[in-house]
């Protein structure tokens, strides 16, 4: 019987790999090698007592405690192949305890040098945390872990703390399907409410009656109340005293969670009545707190009616506070255009009256520029003369590398009708008060727009062009440089949010257009004769002096004359453009399927707002619906490619290929190839070959017959 008791106590040993790979993905023959390698060595392990453990390690029980320290020295095995490291189980070399009312001052790294200076063997410290509304507060509560047995008591900071046996919670799936007796990382159900047990999105702000789904109680499943959590919480409850207090909890006996939960509750002892009898005590005084509580409640309504009282009157003076500010901008942006068209006015007989703390910032600051810049010319009639607007996209692809001698340079040679717009990446307090940080380009735009005479700021203070994905807080860096009599009437809105985390900037300027710019134009072919028009042209040109004349220029000359003669002539007139602008074409791939999931994203997102609560639950469906978007355009192409595909044969133009392509990323409608047929004269058959259209329209130009005449001018 002692040996028995003694081979009992043996501790199971862990061999673990030193080339980062585990034993379960070898062979069993080559582990069984292994094994018989060792027990030659070694001797005969205990019977059935060699596995592989979860992580992939080998599992050894030795038969004896010589054969431990035997195994223990191991370092290589299966013929010195393979480089491992024999260790015993964490909770045989080390233990863990807890002390109590430590100050929340102390942070774990401090608490953990602490002791280390105290000459502990300590291996890590970790504050307990309470779950405080949406966030964690920590707890007084502290766990040590030592690589030897933990002390009764220790000293911290010159306070003494006893130390008492960490007892593990029974361990539940939070963040899934919050069930008892495993963990997330091994949970195959899908995600439900901690509050209701359901499925559905907004879990973080769940507003159903309380359901566990453990014990179909009326509270959450992560309440410690739970009758299944209590009975759980007994499997780990360590059978120890005072006198005689180990440092690590063993349950009492060794049964799983389910055996545990499947077991009659413990018999009912004296103790028990007279804490019943405390209970109803303490029910009956519970019962006269609920009645004053009921009379708190009502007076809480009627402070909440007063506090949306409050709120109302608070938007109300928003609303004209902003009224005002959008008046005094005006007004400042109107001194500024007044101050820089006469120079000798002084600007204090224009003051509007607002203290200089108070007046906000509209004038002022920014450019910037990229190393190619788009540029648009339109004509327009301002104050009845018709002048020329030039339109300037500008883009800083980073805002701490800018150039000031190019932005300074490039406002200079602008005329007196520009607009510069565009991404600055420009952060400066200027246009953002809640900037406080500016970078390198909001510095130099500043700069500049306090310098130069002719631009000025048109962007307006917080207009918020750029909203970050992540926090969803707008910054205002897109912004809009103008001519000062364009900036002082210009109105600038942000528009709706259409996929990007920049939001379009809608410019209104009292100025009507008068010309666009357009496609050039284009010739009708449609009632074109080609041999009368080859004709006229021979006929125009022989008449002349074409041939006899050296000169370029009178060459070019009578060859356009030609030209336009034969056109005349032959019904080849040019196509008049229209200036109506018609809707972008739908791309190819745009399906119900795709329109439906844009939609969607869009509204999760625009439910995204900082100032709620719900904004991290919102944030996440917003994430799952725009994953889903981009999954559902990726299958709408793929499928509209190979729709394409099927469709092709070997006598498929290349053409039609192209014209796919450039429909499924341009969003042009692919043109009908087999429009335009032509009649082969010879056989008075109709035709769509690119080939044969070309033979036949060149045969159109040769009258030769195969034989071509002697001309001596082409022999000279």
């Amino acid at each position: 019987m002692a040996s028995t008791s003694t081979e009992s106590t043996i501790v199971p040993i862990f061999i673990k790999r030193e080339d980062g790979k585990s034993f379960r993905q070898m062979k069993s023959k080559e582990i069984a090698e292994i094994v018989n390698e060792l027990e030659e060595e070694l001797g005969f392990f205990k019977k059935g007592g060699v596995s592989i453990a979860t992580g992939g390690d080998l599992f050894i029980r030795p038969a004896t405690k010589d054969q431990q320290l035997k195994l223990l020295k191991v370092n290589y095995v299966h013929k010195g192949k393979i480089m491992v490291t024999c260790k015993l189980p964490n909770a045989a070399s080390g233990s863990r305890v807890t002390i109590h009312q430590v100050p929340l001052g102390d942070t774990d790294e401090e608490i953990y040098h602490a002791l280390q200076d105290r000459g502990y063997k300590i291996v890590s410290v970790y504050r307990f945390k309470s779950q405080i509304g949406l966030g964690k507060a920590p707890t007084p509560t502290v766990a040590l872990e030592f690589n030897e047995n933990a002390p009764s008591e220790i000293t911290l900071n010159g306070m003494m703390f006893k130390t008492r046996p960490y007892i593990p919670g029974p361990p539940r799936c939070s963040k899934k399907c919050q069930r008892l007796g495993h963990t997330s990382n091994h949970c195959r159900e899908e995600k439900r409410c901690n509050n209701c047990g359901s499925r559905h999105e907004d879990m973080t702000n769940c507003q159903a009656p309380a359901r566990c789904i453990n014990c179909e109680g009326k509270h959450p499943a992560s309440s410690p109340s739970c009758p299944k959590f209590l009975r759980m919480k007994q499997v780990t409850r360590p059978t120890t005293t005072e006198q005689d207090r180990s440092p690590i909890a063993h349950p009492t006996k060794h049964l799983s969670y389910s055996q545990a939960l499947g077991e009659p509750s413990p018999p009912i002892n004296h103790e028990t009545e007279i804490l019943k009898g405390k209970v109803e005590a303490l029910q009956t005084d519970l019962a006269g707190i609920k009645a004053e509580l009921a009379k708190v409640k009502t007076l809480e309504a009627k402070v909440g009616k007063l506090d949306t009282t409050v709120n109302h009157v608070r938007d109300s003076l928003a609303t004209l506070e902003k009224g005002q500010q959008t008046s005094n901008s005006k007004l400042d942006r109107l001194v500024l255009l007044l101050a820089k068209l006469l120079p000798d006015t002084d600007t204090e007989d224009m003051d509007t009256s607002q203290p200089e703390e108070t007046r906000p910032v509209a004038t002022g600051t920014r450019p910037a520029v990229s190393k190619s810049t788009r540029r648009v010319s339109i004509t327009t009639e301002n104050n009845g003369r018709n002048e020329m607007l030039d339109i300037i996209s500008m883009y800083i692809p980073n805002g701490q590398a800018c150039d000031e001698d190019e932005l300074t340079q490039l406002h200079r040679l602008t005329s007196n009708n520009t607009i510069f717009c565009g991404d600055y990446n420009a952060r400066h307090g200027l246009w953002d008060t809640r900037s406080t940080h500016p970078n390198h380009s909001g510095r130099i735009l500043a700069n500049l727009l306090e310098k130069e005479k002719n631009i000025m700021l048109a962007t307006p203070p917080n207009l918020g062009t750029r909203q970050c994905p992540s926090t969803l807080k707008f910054t205002t860096i897109d912004l809009a440089i103008m001519s000062p009599h364009l900036a002082a009437t210009a109105e600038l809105k942000r528009g709706p949010f259409i996929g990007s985390d920049h939001l379009p900037i809608h410019i209104q300027l009292v100025t009507k257009p008068m010309q666009f710019s357009n496609r050039p134009p284009s010739w009708n072919f449609s009632e074109a004769n080609w041999e009368n028009w080859n004709t006229s042209i021979r006929q125009t040109i022989e008449s002349t002096d074409f041939h006899r004349t050296g000169d370029p220029s009178r060459k070019y000359q009578i060859f356009i004359s030609a030209l336009h003669s034969a056109n005349t002539a032959n019904n080849i007139k040019m196509k008049k453009t229209s200036n109506q602008m018609k809707a972008e074409p739908q791309r190819v791939w745009w399906t119900e399927e795709c329109k439906k999931a844009v939609a969607q994203s869009r509204k999760a997102r625009n439910a995204c707002d900082p100032a709620r609560v719900s904004c991290e639950s919102n944030k996440a469906v917003w994430r799952e619906k725009e994953i889903q978007k981009k999954k559902t355009i990726i299958k709408a192409k793929k499928e509209a490619l190979n729709k394409h595909i099927n469709s092709l044969n070997p006598k498929s133009s290349p053409t039609k290929t192209w014209a796919f392509a450039k429909a499924l990323t341009r969003g042009t409608t692919p043109p009908d190839l087999f429009s335009s047929p032509i009649k082969d004269p010879k056989t008075r058959l109709l035709t769509t070959d690119f080939k044969e259209k070309a033979r036949i329209l060149a045969c159109q130009y040769d009258h030769s017959d195969g034989i071509l005449p002697d001309n001596p001018r082409f022999e000279q």
